[in-house]
């Protein structure tokens, strides 16, 4: 094949394009934010007043409904940030035409604000799903321009549950065991019920206060405190609370206390019930609890005579 030969077929592909090779398709448009996951520094999102805010500190991000701050959940933050990253401009449907209400974009949709660590940010508003529920309408605020983007934002958001967002985990989920050097359990009812332990040694523990080898044992310490640590709740109740918290009687409670090498103490509170007797825990804040499984409690509370412990079992508390 000659020189010119193969010129003419350099230019055959390239103005008829018959692999669609050059093609632009959803993937390869522009991005409606064109920013790094690294670079975003805050995120709004939510109705007018009920906004949520998630902001990175540290390089950990952080949530915030209405003043209640409170850990993220690390996957659905992840998740969430990657949706909108991947938000393409490809199929414009309108530009600021006056159409809004036809978009589902009246005055009562969703916003969602992106601000970087540079200082650039972005402001779009979250419209009707598209056909069959694939998709939604986002606006613009900027340019007016109104797109209909493949992602379900809906979805990625919870629906429009404000506790979405926060961590079910009552630890930290970046919380390594080894780092924990004292577990201290007591009851608020009875200060003299207290039961302590200590690491001696990487994997050996040794109790300093009370008498409960059924719960802690020399070298079974760190398999109750993995297990501990890695229980999830059933549910997050977030103040105002929307659900009745019962409160105990004199002789319930149970605080439970993790000390680490850095100086941090984790502390975890049984406070109330539910109406269907779920054990609700808080940890550092009284705006946000934890709603736990029954059994949990078995965790930490004295075996009754002639019954087994239950509390070291993985499959007591679900995961």
């Amino acid at each position: 094949m000659t020189g010119f030969n193969v010129f003419c077929l350099c230019v055959f592909l390239l103005s008829t394009d018959p692999f669609d090779l050059f093609k632009k398709t959803y993937a390869n448009s522009d991005p409606i934010f064109p920013y790094s996951a690294s670079s975003l520094e805050r995120v709004q999102i939510g109705r007018k007043g009920h906004e949520t805010v998630l902001e990175k500190r540290n390089g950990t991000w952080s949530v915030n409904v209405r003043g209640v701050s409170g850990r993220s959940d690390e996957k659905r933050i992840s998740y969430f940030l990657n949706t909108i990253l991947n938000l393409k401009k490809f199929s414009l449907l309108e530009t600021d035409s006056g159409k809004r209400e036809d978009y589902g974009l009246a005055g009562d949709q969703l916003g969602l604000e992106v601000e970087t660590v540079s200082g650039d940010s972005s402001r779009f508003e979250i419209g009707i799903s598209g056909t069959g529920g694939k998709g939604n309408v986002v606006r613009d605020v900027r340019t007016g321009e109104i797109w209909l983007v493949e992602e379900n934002l809906i979805s990625a958001v919870g629906r429009g549950d404000e506790e979405f967002f926060f961590s079910k985990f009552p630890f930290p989920e970046n919380l390594d065991p080894y780092e924990i050097h004292t577990i201290l359990i007591f009851s608020p009812s009875s200060p003299e019920s207290v039961y302590e332990w200590k690491r001696i040694h990487t994997k050996k523990w040794e109790q300093v206060r009370g008498n409960r080898n059924d719960l802690c044992a020399k070298k079974e310490c760190e398999t109750w405190i993995e297990e501990t640590l890695n229980v999830s709740a059933n549910r997050i109740l977030k103040k105002p609370f929307r659900e009745k918290i019962i409160p105990l009687s004199a002789d319930e409670g149970i605080t439970v206390e993790f000390g680490t090498d850095s100086g941090s103490v984790y502390q975890f509170e049984w406070i109330g019930k539910t109406e269907h007797k779920e054990p609700i825990f808080k940890t550092e804040t009284d705006s946000l609890f934890f709603v736990m499984e029954p059994d949990f409690l078995n965790r930490f509370r004295e075996p009754v005579a002639n019954e087994k412990p239950s509390f070291r079992s993985a499959h007591a508390v679900p995961f």
